[in-house]
């Protein structure tokens, strides 16, 4: 194998070039040594011989030829970057050896046995067993900085924004329930939907991943057939756009749907960067951004959801939810209330579910190149 790179150079964003007009040529099986100052991009130039990054000029030749040609989870197979910081997964030592087999593109080869391990073991030597756990070999703790939460500003602006708005709508209502065309309906829903993307891209805060699109997308698809099928099938109202039905039911699923995705974006976005080397790592054994990050998606859904869980397990305990009450307010018969309640929460775990898991699924999509190249620093 041999990698040619070829008038390579560096910049992130604004910044001064790290490095210009490099020309770099690595044959299989010989050793380079690279020197330089620390920050002059040492690492960042390994980084483009496997495809963690690309050059912002210049290109790199795999065998001759261009290394978009050469799939990259094999590129990164044959080509290991051994990170500067050391990543252990979590689990024994056998576990850590064994992670990269867990990857398709590694499937084909055969998993090797507890004695070649202990052999490669030895021949590092490294005194260590296969069951020893992995953490505890790892040569330091990161610090994680305290986080500021800076709320006072926020809930000023939110118990302003509270009055004005409810007051607002108060008014407009009475026009929205009045309209008999579905595709009014309908653009009112889009427009609920719009701010409830706005409330997750404001909450969210990332400069580097563009999520209102996904987010608001996303959204407005699956929360308009959980609707529909709330309105038409379950409920059986006729017509189904009815806005006096249509509109609150899709407000609720939007606005119960708004905090879980936020929360979920949150812990992804802040997963993908604190895990960054981990990431990188699997993806240098030959994992897809999928494989790399699955458990990260997993625990990201699982946060946004905890809050729906929660109010499941609770609903009747700890207090009366706010549509039973006012039904129960307003002369309806509490057992006729509790089956309406029910229904709508259902409803809202369905689309909190379902509107986390594909928002999420698409802005992890998102950090990535075509490459599997995390782009979130």
């Amino acid at each position: 194998m041999r990698i040619d790179l070829q008038g390579a150079s560096l910049r992130f964003g604004d910044h001064e070039p790290l490095f210009e007009g490099v020309d770099l040529t690595v044959e299989g099986g010989s050793f380079i040594v690279i020197e330089g100052a620390s920050g002059c991009g040492k690492s960042s130039l390994l980084r483009l011989l496997n495809r963690l990054q690309e050059p912002t000029v210049g290109r790199l030749l795999v065998d001759g030829s261009p290394a978009g040609a050469t799939d990259v989870t094999d590129l990164r197979r044959r080509a290991v970057l051994v990170p500067q910081t050391p990543v252990a997964v979590p689990g024994t030592v056998r576990d850590n050896l064994l992670w990269p087999f867990t990857f398709r593109a590694n499937h084909k080869h055969a998993r090797p046995t507890d004695d070649v391990l202990r052999h490669r073991l030895d021949a590092l030597l490294l005194d260590v067993d296969l069951d020893d756990e992995a953490r505890t070999l790892s040569v330091g703790q990161r610090q994680r900085l305290a986080l500021r939460l800076r709320l006072e500003r926020d809930l000023l602006w939110g118990t302003l924004r509270t009055f004005a708005q409810l007051f607002l709508v108060g008014y407009v209502l009475d026009f929205v329930f009045a309209i008999d065309t579905p595709w009014l309906v309908l653009l009112v829903f889009v427009f609920m939907v719009f701010w409830a993307a706005h409330a997750v891209r404001g909450r969210v805060r990332d400069s580097q991943v563009a999520v209102f699109a996904p987010t608001f997308l996303s959204m407005v698809i699956s929360y308009m057939a959980i609707t529909i099928l709330v309105t038409a099938v379950i409920v059986q109202v006729d017509p189904w756009w009815t806005p006096q039905y249509f509109i609150p039911h899709g407000g609720m699923i939007a606005g119960n749907s708004m905090n879980a995705i936020s929360i979920c974006l949150e812990r992804l976005l802040t997963g993908l960067r604190e895990r960054r080397e981990g990431i990188e790592l699997a993806l240098s054994l030959g994992a897809t951004y999928r494989e790399a990050t699955s458990d990260l998606l997993a625990d990201a859904v699982r946060a946004g959801m905890i809050p729906s869980i929660n109010a499941l397990m609770t609903v009747g305990l700890v207090s009366l939810p706010g549509m039973m009450t006012g039904q129960i307010l307003a002369g309806v018969a509490p057992v006729s209330a509790v089956k309406y309640q029910i229904v709508v929460m259902l409803m809202l775990v369905a689309s909190t579910a379902i509107g986390t898991v594909v928002v999420a699924s698409v802005v992890r999509h998102r950090c990535f190149t075509r490459a599997h190249q995390l782009i979130v620093h």
